[in-house]
């Protein structure tokens, strides 16, 4: 097992519903993104990296785990509390119990519900806790960026704008940058940063900003630097509307009704100018690492939860759908006194790989896992590519049909796509769909009834069951034999 000395320090930055598609290194149009450019430069890129959930709860209880959502039981957004007897699962704890990491949390964890502010927490491994889910948050206990905008002497009226009930609900235009989360985000992990430098212990750094979630509210300030006009078009076929509409109309639930989004450049500025301002705290928190001394052995993780659709498809939002916009995440890994720089991965890769790559870079005994380890890619000694990743929708979020408002309505989905192909199917409905990518990268032309595609639909239906099944629910630990 490798000792305190030659284990890397773990940088791990997260953002929240950043799709893959917003990085000018990697080819965005109108993105402004140098310090993640840089980070692509100096590390390992995969470009088609899956998350295992379109929604922030499972998906992140997923890649902190390496396990599917369903086979933790952790399928919703809302839920009262992570599973305790899945906790041993966490890298975090993992890596603190077992291989002696200081770990330390920065901004949101999401494992649990923070509707009121703050979450439940289980056994997770943190010992540094700074704590802030969303930003208009007012929980003055737990919302720790709250507490330090008041350190600051800020006049909130300044910096959020209130809803028509008086609460804070989003930024202002004009609001200060130095005030905004994403900034304290940066503040608090440079304060971490510079103490871990004075201790003889490896560190493990969560920083899980905010943006560039809803509601695209990025101050004035951080969208100078974006070209509205230079921003990709939405992606859009004449029937688009009517087959979301279809979907909608069937069970398949979004948070926003389809209709045309092809009308979205504000959105899509605000949403690129979030980007832009995390990229500028990601450089900031980087130089730290320089100024202290600990960038060659500090091993960099640059990813998101989930992606968002932004208009695409006739679609804002998230929920019940699995287009690229929404389930490919960017995933950047850097660790310069180990690993070269400078490649790009274009194998098919899931969140759930994260976990295992960790396990192994530390030393530690296997567990169980869905995810497979990146560090060939890393070393540039490629193992056996996956042949597919999956994602799933459980009843993931609490929807309600257009013609029942007054109740809950459950809406499943389940996706698995291989180097051609990708499949997608409602349970409940008799809908799917299906895209060869080959042909279709955007997904604009679904082929779920195409019998010339018979022979790849019944192939991916029937990986897809197997892989469900193998993935099913864990439930508590087995202490017998009967």
């Amino acid at each position: 097992m490798p000792t305190a000395s030659t284990l890397p320090n773990i940088l791990w930055l997260c953002t929240d519903q950043q799709r893959y598609d917003t990085i000018a290194a990697l080819g965005a149009p109108g993105a402004f993104t140098p310090n993640l450019d840089r980070l692509c430069a100096e590390g390992t890129t995969f470009t088609h990296a899956y998350c295992q959930n379109p929604i922030s709860t499972p998906s992140r209880a997923s890649f902190l785990t390496g396990l599917y959502p369903n086979a933790l039981g952790v399928n919703q957004n809302g839920n009262c509390e992570f599973p305790d007897t899945m906790s041993r699962y966490l890298i975090t704890r993992r890596l603190a119990e077992e291989a002696g990491y200081r770990c330390g949390l920065v901004g949101k964890l999401h494992l649990a519900s923070a509707f009121t502010g703050q979450e439940t927490r289980t056994h997770d491994g943190y010992t540094d806790w700074r704590y802030s889910h969303a930003p208009t948050q007012e929980n003055t206990q737990h919302n720790q960026y709250h507490q330090w905008l008041r350190q600051q002497g800020a006049d909130f009226d300044a910096v959020f704008h209130r809803n028509d009930v008086g609460q804070h609900a989003w930024y202002r235009a004009d609001a200060d940058l130095a005030l905004h989360q994403s900034t304290w985000c940066a503040e608090q992990s440079i304060d971490l940063i510079q103490q871990y430098a004075q201790q003889d212990q490896p560190w493990l750094l969560s920083v899980n900003f905010f943006a560039p979630h809803p509601p695209f509210d990025a101050p004035d300030a951080c969208c100078e630097s974006i070209d509205a006009d230079a921003l990709a078009p939405v992606k859009w076929s004449e029937d688009e509307q009517a087959r979301q509409e279809r979907l909608a109309a069937a069970g398949v639930l979004f948070q926003a009704a389809p209709c045309d989004t092809r009308d979205t450049i504000d959105t899509r500025r605000r949403y690129a100018g979030g980007i832009a301002w995390i990229d500028q705290q990601v450089g900031r928190i980087i130089d730290c690492l320089e100024r202290t001394g600990q960038r060659e052995n500090t091993m960099i993780i640059f990813m998101s939860d989930h992606g968002e659709m932004l208009g695409d498809h006739g679609l804002v939002g998230k929920g019940n759908r699995f287009y690229d916009e929404l389930v490919r995440v960017p995933l950047i890994v850097s660790w310069p006194q180990q690993f070269t720089g400078g490649r790009c991965v274009d194998h098919l890769v899931e969140l759930t790989d994260i976990k295992p790559t960790l396990v192994e870079l530390a030393g530690l005994a296997p567990d169980l896992t869905h995810g497979q380890s990146l560090c060939g890619y890393l070393d540039g000694t490629p193992r056996e590519p996956r042949r597919f990743v999956r994602s799933e929708f459980l009843d993931t979020l609490n929807m309600h049909m257009p013609d029942h408002p007054e109740r809950h309505t459950p809406s499943y989905g389940v996706m698995i796509r291989d180097d051609q192909h990708k499949l997608v199917v409602y349970p409940g409905t008799g809908l799917g769909e299906l895209f060869d990518l080959h042909v279709d990268p955007d997904e604009l032309n679904d082929r779920y009834d195409d019998a010339s595609l018979t022979h790849a639909r019944t192939r991916l239906q029937t990986e897809l069951l197997e892989q469900h099944v193998m993935a099913s629910a864990l439930g508590p630990p087995r202490t017998a034999r009967y």
